[in-house]
């Protein structure tokens, strides 16, 4: 995951003056502002309660998804602390609360709602999930560049998809049976890919089945991959986290279109 480095001092009147002032150097420009204070939860909260700008399919859909994620946070907290930390849940929330906020400040395209989507996700909920999650969002968008919502079909619907896993599995290194999100990811792809003739909205809520039925059937299984493989016997008899919050989005993204369609 991406790093940082954080600097603590107390700030005194000298050096807030200091901090504040010009300056014109090779590794650091600033034309000099005033201290101030963000409150960066408070600030995407607003985001989220704002009236959205538009109806855009993306809005609405990961509006949706965001909703059926803060229900379920703590059921997927619970999941994870089985064999985990215990925080999937709130990395969830987090990474659906950022990715609804730019999602709404980049309404004019499905591309590109996506892309800004996923990249937000993976700053927000960091970890591992942050970044695949993130990567999954913003390659579909990539597949779709160019398309209008209205003119998106299965078809092309099940080609960005497509695309997405490959780099979900290129960044992961994860296969099928190991406990992963891929045990949900990769019904709901092939399910899409053998609905590709079908209307848009019966397609995806088979898909989404399929990849529910993928969630629950990791109860059986034992993690081969990431920190919950130290603890594998541990999560026997419970379905991995990651895999059940994959379901809970392609399901409310699914009753989101089918309303939308009514």
């Amino acid at each position: 995951m991406a790093g940082v480095s954080l600097s603590i001092l107390v700030l005194d009147d000298e050096l807030a003056e200091l901090y504040t002032a010009p300056c014109d150097t090779p590794g650091y420009r600033t034309s000099g502002a005033e201290l101030g204070t963000v409150d960066l939860e408070s600030t995407v909260d607003e985001l989220l309660t704002a009236e959205a700008p538009g109806t855009s399919v993306v809005d609405r859909v990961l509006t949706a998804a965001l909703r059926s994620i803060e229900e379920n946070e703590a059921e997927l907290g619970r999941l994870d602390a089985v064999a985990a930390d215990g925080d999937h849940g709130l990395g969830m929330t987090r990474g659906m609360r950022a990715a609804v906020a730019a999602a709404r400040r980049e309404p004019d395209t499905v591309s590109g709602a996506l892309l800004a989507a996923g990249t937000a996700f993976a700053d927000a909920a960091g970890g591992a999930s942050g970044a695949l999650y993130g990567v999954l969002l913003a390659e579909t968008g990539a597949g779709l560049t160019g398309a209008e919502a209205g003119d998106i079909t299965t078809a092309m619907l099940a080609d960005a998809v497509d695309g997405a896993v490959r780099a979900f599995c290129e960044l992961g290194k994860a296969e099928l049976g190991e406990k992963t999100m891929l045990d949900a990811i990769e019904p709901f792809r092939a399910t899409l890919r053998e609905q590709a003739g079908s209307e848009v909205v019966q397609a995806w809520r088979k898909a989404a089945g399929a990849a529910v039925v993928g969630a629950r059937e990791t109860a059986h299984l034992r993690p081969a991959k990431g920190r919950a493989a130290r603890l594998a016997q541990r999560s026997e008899g419970h379905s991995d986290p990651g895999a059940v919050s994959f379901s809970l989005l392609v399901t409310a993204v699914g009753e989101e279109l089918e309303r939308s369609a009514d």
